[in-house]
């Protein structure tokens, strides 16, 4: 696949200027839901400020797919799907699904994924950045185009 260069939302692009404050409002509403913990890595934050950290999109095409990884300059990763290629849809495989909770490192216990989300036109998943997470390899002649942003807290 593809990933684009720089941060996103700092490009003075129509669709970008039209897509950012729709995210931000997201965001505001998934922060000001989450609970208070000063001993949580996440949840310390909450209540305090934050800003983007980094915005990319990717585009994968078919066979494509994203290593299990973490986002280590993010605090709440995202992944925002633009268009999605209709095989990936309800599937039992999961193909072209994002997928959280298996490393990049073999433990030779097989596939340790926790949880899945099947990437939808509109929908907008927010997690903690250190969640491991990837995508899994899907086969159709369309490509499946997303936005993802890192956040930092202020």
């Amino acid at each position: 696949g593809t990933q684009t260069l720089g941060r996103l939302f700092e490009q003075r692009h129509p669709l970008m200027e039209c897509l950012r404050p729709i995210i931000e409002d997201a965001v505001v509403a998934y922060l000001a839901a989450l609970p208070a913990d000063a001993a949580h890595p996440l949840l310390r934050h909450a209540g305090r400020g934050w800003a983007f950290s980094g915005s990319w999109s990717s585009c994968l095409r078919s066979g494509g797919r994203h290593v299990n990884h973490v986002h280590p300059q993010g605090w709440v990763s995202s992944a925002y799907y633009v268009a999605v290629p209709g095989v990936v849809a309800g599937q039992a495989q999961h193909a072209g699904w994002l997928q959280f909770g298996e490393p990049d490192f073999e433990f030779g216990l097989g596939p340790m994924a926790r949880h899945r989300v099947e990437p939808k036109p509109g929908r907008l998943v927010l997690f903690p950045s250190y969640f491991w997470h990837g995508t899994l390899p899907f086969t159709d002649s369309r490509p499946r185009l997303a936005v993802a942003f890192d956040l930092r807290p202020m």
